[in-house]
């Protein structure tokens, strides 16, 4: 946990080195990263306080763990289904405020994705200005799990919502909008293959 001016942040570690930010997600009770509110929360400060008008030469934003970012706190968005109009906005707007400021930084963004990125985590990627995937290949052994294999998709169709962080505007600017359409509406994960050959710079391990 990292406490500045007495805000906790707990899910990330970050760091300065050559004038460059580290944005590092680790989020602190599950084995992978999502974007619960509290997660978006403290990202949020974090542009806020160590990024934005900060004289920095640029971000980037990486994982701790087996995967980048798999996507948004799958309750919020369930249990969203009932909820107010008001509560369905703010979750909404608080994902797109946050990329939003990723997106009008006026310095190079990168988001180094690996393992399973999907729904909020790629719609993130989508707002930096550049990309790295690092290509996990599939193990001989079929004992793997998921985390190890590289994907990239738009799965909020199987929750009766469409990607609403920026996916279905930032997406077409850099594919073809049919396949960002079919993405979008049958959860293809043939995303990972037009994005990661047309748009990422592409690291094998």
């Amino acid at each position: 946990m990292m406490l500045h001016k007495g805000f906790a942040i707990h899910n990330f570690e970050t760091w300065s080195h050559r004038n460059v930010y580290y944005v590092n997600f680790n989020h602190m009770k599950r084995p992978y990263n999502i974007l619960d509110m509290q997660t978006l929360g403290e990202l949020d400060y974090i542009l806020d306080n160590f990024v934005i008008d900060k004289g920095i030469d640029g971000v980037i934003f990486r994982s701790s763990k087996g995967s980048f970012v798999v996507g948004a706190n799958v309750k919020d968005f369930v249990s969203a289904h009932d909820a107010p109009d008001k509560d369905i906005d703010k979750i909404l707007k608080k994902g797109q405020d946050v990329f939003n400021k990723i997106e009008d930084l006026n310095i190079p963004t990168v988001a180094v994705m690996k393992g399973v990125t999907m729904g909020g985590g790629l719609e993130l990627a989508l707002s930096c200005t550049s990309r790295i995937l690092i290509e996990n290949p599939v193990p001989e052994d079929t004992e793997y799990t998921t985390h190890q294999l590289t994907k990239l998709a738009l799965p909020e169709v199987k929750l009766g919502i469409l990607p609403s962080w920026g996916g279905t505007t930032r997406l077409p600017r850099i594919i073809d909008p049919v396949k960002v359409t079919r993405c979008a509406l049958q959860n293809a994960a043939s995303v990972s293959s037009t994005l990661i050959t047309t748009n990422c710079a592409i690291i094998e391990q």
